[in-house]
C-alpha cells in the first residue's frame, strides 16, 4: 500500500478532518478508495451578546476527498427546539472539495435558553477510507445570556426546608429580557439556605412579575432545586397549576403554592411527590 502525501490544498485538510488507518499517517489509500466525508470541525458553541441580535443562519462547513461529481449526501439533524432547523441533505458541487450547510434559525428565540441541534453524516458502505470518528457528526449550541441585576433581598419561609425562621434569600432581575410587559426575576439558590444539609448544587429559581409588581408565573414549568438522593433521584419544584399550584401576591407577600417532584436526570422530573409551599416577602424594585 502507497501514502499518498497530497501536495494541493486537499493535504492540509485530510490533516484536520480524516484519520488513519495506521499510526502516523492521515490515510493508507488503496487503488479505489471511494468517497467519503466528513466535518471541518466536530462541535460549535456561539455566544451572541446581549446587545446584539440572534443570526437568522449558521453555516456549517463539510467536507470531501475527492472534488469529482455532484453529490448529494443526506444528513440527519436533530434539534432541541422547532425554531432551529436543517436540510435533509448537504450538497456538493463538481470540483469542489467542500461545501456550506445552513442551519437556520427562526423568529422567537429567547435569551438565557440553550439551542442545540446535532448533525451526523451518512457514509456511503463500500468506502475504504476511514474517516476521524469525532468528524462524522457535528454539535451545535448557541444562547445569549440573560443579564442580572441585583435587586434586593427576600425574607423566605419554606415547609419542604422547615425553616422557623425568616432565610434572606438574593433575588435578581433579568435586565436584557424582552418583555414591556413582564420582568423576569430569580430567587438566587434559594434551597442551598432554605434546606442546606440536603442541597448540594447551585440552583436558581426563575418568575415573572407584572411591571407594577404582582405575581406572573414561573419561567419554567419544573426547576431543578440542587438536591439529589439514590432513592428518588433529582429533585425539582414547581406550581403546576394543572394539579393545584399557584403563584400569587398581596403586596410584597409572594407565595408559591406547588409541589416537589423528582426525576433520574436533572433535566425533567418523572413523577410528583410532596407538596411544597415557598413564600417570601420581598419590595420589587422601580422598574
Amino acid at each position: 500500500m502507497k501514502l499518498n502525501i497530497f501536495k494541493s490544498a486537499l493535504f492540509l485538510l485530510a490533516i484536520a478532518v480524516f484519520g488513519s488507518c495506521s499510526e502516523g499517517k492521515y490515510w493508507d489509500e488503496p487503488s479505489n478508495p471511494g468517497n467519503v466525508y466528513a466535518f471541518v470541525k466536530p462541535a460549535e458553541t456561539i455566544s451572541v451578546p446581549t446587545d446584539a441580535d440572534f443570526p437568522s443562519t449558521v453555516n456549517v462547513t463539510v467536507s470531501r476527498n475527492s472534488s469529482v461529481g455532484n453529490v448529494s449526501v443526506p444528513v440527519v439533524f436533530k434539534s432541541n427546539s422547532e425554531l432551529i432547523t436543517g436540510p435533509a441533505t448537504v450538497e456538493f458541487a463538481d470540483g469542489s472539495l467542500t461545501s456550506t450547510y445552513v442551519i437556520s434559525l427562526g423568529d422567537g428565540l429567547e435569551i438565557g435558553v440553550d439551542y442545540t441541534a446535532n448533525l451526523s453524516l451518512e457514509q456511503p458502505k463500500d468506502v475504504l477510507l476511514q474517516v476521524n470518528s469525532k468528524n462524522l457528526s457535528y454539535a451545535f449550541k448557541i444562547s445569549k445570556a440573560l443579564s442580572w441585576v441585583s435587586a434586593g433581598k427576600a425574607a423566605a419561609f419554606s415547609d419542604w426546608g422547615g425553616n422557623e425562621e425568616a432565610a434572606e434569600i438574593a433575588v435578581e432581575i433579568a435586565s436584557n429580557y424582552p418583555s414591556s410587559e413582564l420582568r423576569l426575576c430569580r430567587l438566587v439558590n434559594p434551597y442551598k439556605t432554605l434546606d442546606p444539609d440536603y442541597t448540594s448544587d447551585a440552583a436558581n429559581l426563575e418568575f415573572f412579575i407584572t411591571n407594577d409588581g404582582n405575581a406572573a408565573g414561573m419561567r419554567y414549568n419544573w426547576q431543578y432545586i440542587g438536591q439529589y438522593d439514590e432513592e428518588n433521584g433529582y429533585y425539582f419544584f414547581g406550581i403546576s397549576e394543572a394539579n393545584g399550584g399557584s403563584f400569587t401576591n398581596e403586596g410584597d407577600e409572594y407565595i408559591m403554592n406547588g409541589f416537589m417532584a423528582y426525576g433520574a436526570t436533572a433535566s425533567k422530573p418523572d413523577g410528583i411527590g410532596w407538596y411544597e409551599t415557598l413564600s417570601f416577602t420581598w419590595t420589587p424594585p422601580a422598574k
